[in-house]
């Protein structure tokens, strides 16, 4: 990989990561190219620079708070692993002055013109949700996924809504009651273990994206 003169990063290669490590993406959130960074052994930090450190500290901080979710613990949280997109979402409501590379490449997943519709699609019940009818699995889990994509910038991300998801199961947020290998574990309307994959997550936004259409 070639990176751009003056420790500026390859967005041509950056910008089609999907997994980096926490360093990686708070260095290119300040369009810095994280294969320039050096790490001082006697200060036991990076030589970047304070709106570096400052930022760094930030994110970790969320990570530990769970505002921001790794993909793995790997002995320290800034060698840990983001998935890029889910970070770049995150830092868009953190810090205004993002690059617009990463921005463009990660987060407009939903275009500015599209969150209008997609906001009233997610916000908006329809005639048939509001009438009275016997609950489904389905509509119990409903909510709890309309109301995820409304608290992220792209309503359509699959990757940012599961992260939200994620949160909720490890905090056993009702409907759901756990983790396990098979996805985000939660109880039907008749107390009945289910799963969510992010398989089916990402089957369900692109329903009701195309619904839009």
């Amino acid at each position: 990989m070639t990176d751009t003169l003056e420790g500026r990063p390859d967005w041509c290669f950056w910008g089609q990561m999907q997994e980096v490590k926490l360093f990686e993406a708070v260095a290119l959130s300040l369009n810095l190219n994280p294969n320039a960074l050096e790490w001082d052994r006697f200060e036991n930090k990076f030589e970047a620079g304070e709106d570096f450190d400052r930022r760094l500290r930030i994110s970790e901080s969320h990570a530990a708070s769970g505002g921001l979710r790794l993909l793995s613990h790997c002995g320290t949280t800034h060698n840990s692993p983001v998935n890029l997109r889910a970070f770049a979402i995150w830092a868009t409501g953190v810090w205004q002055d993002l690059p617009e590379q990463l921005h463009v490449n990660q987060v407009a997943a939903a275009t500015v013109a599209q969150v209008p519709a997609i906001q009233a699609a997610v916000c908006t019940p329809d005639a048939a949700s509001t009438r009275s009818v016997k609950p489904t699995k389905r509509d119990l889990l409903t909510p709890t996924i309309e109301a995820a994509q409304r608290s992220v910038t792209a309503p359509f991300d699959a990757a940012a809504v599961w992260m939200v998801l994620t949160n909720k199961a490890e905090k056993s947020v009702r409907p759901f009651i756990g983790l396990s290998e098979d996805g985000l574990k939660w109880l039907d309307q008749n107390d009945k273990a289910q799963f969510l994959s992010f398989k089916n997550l990402r089957d369900r936004i692109s329903r009701q994206q195309k619904k839009l259409r």
